[in-house]
């Protein structure tokens, strides 16, 4: 037949006449150059009845001489939908080819129409589709002569039972793993495969663990790039458990070879052991550009600890997140802290947004469901002496999150690196899982991000009983920095409106001080009044003054809390005490009162001489973050464990002219306490 176009009309209402008048019973049809097969039916359409499951021989179609000709199938009506074969037209999309090569001459070809589930395009060129996934895989990997191909599914690829494997999405060189024919999709050694889910979903479709090897949805032995030009792709039902023979790391994807992670979701996989979302295995590769980690558990394993449950990145193996999240996944070694979203055992860099916060360790796993709750949080976990290298090509920029957990601990004194030496400040980018403090140390090129221990919160940290607290008269009236100050006439506090504090319950009855604001972020006449006075005692700058921590003043006991002072700044602030200067209620025209408050034994009466380094009140970083500081910042006090009362009673007679009266018994009441004592020759006792 020489080039032009061959019409089957169907004439019954499946189009099964047409169908084999027109096509199907011509045999082997040879066209000497390009040619157009157009096909109309009906009811099923014509795609049914041209595929193998009609039980009818495909129609033949034999290429002409030259490696240009082509046959092009177009399928026009057929309103039916059985299998899915009833469509219109477009060659490169509904013409299926399930064998052979397209272009070649002088080639017998088996068309089917219909959509296809998988295609398969070899360096950019020979595209071909496929009605059967593992058909269209195999072609994909099987072949020869490619460097790049790129195959594309149109359809949720989902494993079906194998007696031996559990489920199996095939068989053939698309399934082998180097080892066993697993029933995983195999990208092997040697090939170059770009995998778009285009928003479908391979589920290996797995309930209990993989009996005997591996139960991953994907091994990966060659090059692999994963993306998905859909919404919504996943890759899931992985589950390698923790009693098979074979090996029990990775859950969705095992990684020996390149893989790259540019879209589409990695989620709800197990492992038996290490890397329940990916294991990115001894000396392989992993990018992540975009593209979710999540809901992946690594299970207790049977004799081994498990660890990174969305990814574990073993030694010497190479990890670079520039991109996409990896959140929600579980660790559930109870024992150990072992990475929830991350355990890194080799090189680890990120940049970009990448995204790595909300993973968990130390969960409970329930192999009834395969499910993990509780834990605590652990994001990204740094071995001993491990640390993670931030890109300079793509540096960390906003939206980036890192969560950091490190198996070294910092002390008071010590820090623990969390980052390589860089040429920016990154420590915005890290949080830590243990609130440690996340700080930058070093300048230029030589920065790190380290983990430190967090300082307490200072005074909003402690609980102040009454033998520390104390009312003084203050000279001058407000510090000035590297000048003398003092403290004078100490006795009782009081509150805001000048009535004494009653600390009912001595032993228990306590004050906290609680951070507000900052005094511009108070009522415009308060601030302006604030900021007025103080420039005109200190000599502070009004920025200064701004700056400054307002802070509020609280009593707690049995009957419940009082405010003492709802606006209040922080002075003088050391290691034995600091003063508080209360700015509201009767205060704020008391001039030279304030309060005193320390852990050292002072009585009533007791004078302080104070060299403040500082003439302005303390920001909040400085009351919680210097390191000298009062107790407080290396814990909470308690109360003291003995309560000592000193006062001088001096008794008189009730002459014109007292007269002091020795060796009088004096009787006071403290907290219901009775105690007993006699005057001495001038009258005190």
């Amino acid at each position: 037949m020489s080039s032009g176009q061959l019409v089957a009309v169907g004439g019954h209402a499946s189009g099964e006449n047409g169908i084999s008048a027109g096509v199907c019973s011509i045999g082997t049809t040879t066209f000497s150059g390009s040619a157009n097969v157009v096909a109309a039916g009906d009811g099923y359409g014509i795609g049914t009845y041209l595929d193998d499951e009609s039980g009818m021989t495909p129609a033949n179609f034999q290429l002409g001489t030259a490696a240009s000709d082509t046959v092009t199938l177009t399928a026009m009506g057929g309103t039916g939908a059985a299998n899915g074969k009833a469509t219109t037209t477009v060659p490169d999309k509904a013409a299926l080819c399930d064998g052979g090569t397209r272009t070649a001459a002088g080639t017998a070809v088996r068309f089917r129409l219909g959509d296809p589930i998988i295609t398969v395009t070899h360096d950019g060129t020979n595209y071909t589709g496929y009605g059967d996934f593992a058909e269209g895989w195999n072609a994909a990997v099987g072949n020869e002569n490619t460097a790049n191909t790129a195959v594309k599914i149109f359809a949720d690829w989902t494993a079906t039972t194998d007696k031996t494997y559990g489920t199996s999405f095939g068989t053939g060189v698309g399934f082998y793993d180097g080892t066993n024919q697993a029933g995983s999709i195999c990208v092997p050694t040697g090939k170059y495969i770009t995998l778009d889910l285009n928003g479908f979903t391979m589920d290996r479709n797995l309930n209990d663990p993989c009996s005997d090897y591996g139960g991953w949805v994907i091994a990966n032995l060659g090059t692999l790039v994963i993306q998905d030009s859909g919404t919504g792709g996943t890759i899931t039902g992985g589950y390698t458990g923790k009693y098979v023979t074979g090996s029990k790391n990775g859950g969705g994807i095992y990684n020996a070879g390149t893989l790259t992670l540019s879209g589409g979701t990695i989620t709800k996989n197990a492992d038996g052991e290490k890397g329940g979302g990916v294991y990115n295995a001894e000396n392989a590769s992993f990018t992540m550009t975009g593209g979710k980690i999540s809901a992946n558990i690594a299970a207790t394993g049977e004799g081994g600890a498990t660890c990174g449950g969305g990814v574990y990145n073993a030694e010497n193996a190479t990890f670079t997140m520039t991109g996409g999240e990896i959140s929600g996944n579980y660790s559930c070694d109870t024992d150990n802290e072992d990475g929830g979203g991350v355990y890194n055992a080799g090189n680890f860099t990120v940049g970009g947004t990448a995204k790595i916060t909300g993973n968990v360790a130390k969960a409970v796993y329930d192999d009834s469901d395969n499910t993990a709750s509780g834990g605590v949080t652990d994001n990204v976990y740094l071995p001993s002496g491990k640390t993670i290298t931030c890109s300079a090509t793509q540096p960390l920029t906003n939206g980036a999150s890192i969560g950091v957990t490190t198996a070294d601990t910092p002390v008071s004194g010590t820090t623990v690196n969390i980052t390589d030496s860089n040429n920016a400040d990154y420590s915005g980018y890290f949080h830590s899982d243990k609130s440690y403090r996340v700080q930058n140390s070093g300048s230029g090129s030589r920065q790190v991000v380290q983990l430190a221990v967090m300082p307490g919160a200072g005074i909003f940290d402690a609980k102040f009983y009454q033998p520390q607290l104390w009312d003084c008269q203050r000279s001058p009236a407000f510090p000035v920095a590297n000048h003398s100050f003092r403290l004078s006439g100490l006795k009782a506090p009081y509150d805001q409106n000048l009535k004494k504090v009653n600390f009912a319950a001595p032993a228990s009855d306590y004050v906290t001080f609680e951070y507000v604001s900052t005094v511009a972020a108070l009522d415009d006449t308060v601030e302006n009044r604030i900021v007025n006075s103080l420039k005109r005692y200190t000599g502070a700058t009004e920025q200064q003054i701004k700056d400054a921590a307002v802070v509020k003043e609280t009593l707690h006991s049995a009957g419940g809390t009082t405010e003492l002072s709802s606006i209040g700044l922080v002075w003088a602030l050391g290691s034995d005490g600091f003063l508080y200067t209360a700015m509201d209620g009767a205060f704020k025209y008391s001039g030279g009162v304030g309060t005193y408050v320390t852990f050292a034994a002072h009585k009533t009466g007791d004078s302080i001489i104070y060299t403040p380094d500082k003439t302005e009140p303390y920001t909040k970083n400085e009351i919680t973050d210097d390191e000298n500081k009062l107790a407080p910042k290396d814990g909470t006090p308690t109360a003291p464990a003995a309560v000592t009362y000193q006062e001088l009673i001096r008794v008189v007679d009730n002459n014109s002219t007292p007269a002091p009266v020795s060796s009088a018994t004096v009787t006071i009441t403290v907290d219901d306490n009775t105690y007993s004592g006699t005057t001495n020759a001038n009258g005190y006792g």
